[in-house]
């Protein structure tokens, strides 16, 4: 892949771009970056990504043809941050409901125990001991790679992240060393953005497919679609959750009174 070392910055925004920055040309649900490139030519950029084939530019300024624009950006982003995942323990948290509970939960449970963490999720993002707002449950690859660096940085030791089915399916995840995957559940509820069922869980498997050797996922057994999210990647220890007597871990005599 096209990348210069001597790059001030990258970004699919172009009310971001600034002199040396290279501009990532990404088709979205609402705008087509590639509308925008005249703009991020005339703000400095130093090099195109685009999925098309353009017409001539008045300008001179390298053009990269790419297969998949949203790939490319977080590709190149991890590589711009030096690939800030590596160096931390990161654990993904996906599933219809409960992910912004379920990442609370661990990220208190580590905290607890003495560790510096960070937290990524629909309420807000914490680096260390600071909390920053934001709207979407999974950032994009710009705002994720820039925060996992920032943690590196303040030498913390995991983070803990919501990964949303748009997250997947738009790619903002790529590039990101998982150690953890966890499961909570699959339901139809928000299958909006998927056409079907079956893409829905094909897109949530794919932070499953992620994961590589000495990593962990952790998956609800008690949902029919569970260990359907690990079928297809054997390298990942399988740890099941759940009432049922075949889980890994198991729960009885609940009291759910208080």
């Amino acid at each position: 892949m096209y990348f210069d070392a001597k790059l001030k910055g990258i970004t699919c925004d172009s009310r971001k771009v600034k002199p040396g920055y290279a501009f990532v040309a990404v088709k979205g649900e609402k705008e087509d970056g590639n509308s925008y490139i005249e703009e991020a030519i005339a703000k400095g950029a130093a090099v195109i990504f685009t999925e098309e084939d353009l017409k001539p530019l008045p300008f001179d300024v390298p053009v990269v043809k790419v297969e998949n624009a949203s790939v490319t950006l977080a590709r190149l982003l991890a590589r711009f941050y030096k690939y800030p995942s590596e160096k931390i323990n990161v654990i993904g948290v996906t599933g219809t409901n409960g992910k912004t509970t379920t990442t609370y939960m661990i990220e208190e449970i580590l905290r607890k125990a003495g560790f510096s963490t960070g937290l990524i999720g629909t309420v807000s993002m914490k680096i260390g001991s600071r909390y920053y707002p934001h709207t979407l449950t999974t950032p994009d690859s710009e705002c994720l790679q820039r925060a996992l660096a920032q943690m590196v940085e303040q030498d913390v030791y995991a983070a803990v992240m919501e990964v949303s089915s748009h997250g997947l399916k738009y790619h903002r995840v790529d590039c990101i060393d998982f150690n953890v995957a966890v499961h909570t559940n699959i339901s139809e509820d928000h299958i909006d953005t998927h056409g079907s069922f079956e893409d829905y869980v094909n897109t949530k498997r794919r932070l499953f497919n992620m994961l590589g050797p000495g990593t962990t996922a952790v998956i609800n057994g008690d949902d029919p679609h569970g260990l359907d999210l690990v079928r297809e990647n054997p390298k990942p220890l399988i740890l099941t959750y759940g009432l049922g007597a075949k889980s890994s871990i198991t729960a009885s005599s609940i009291d759910t009174s208080s």
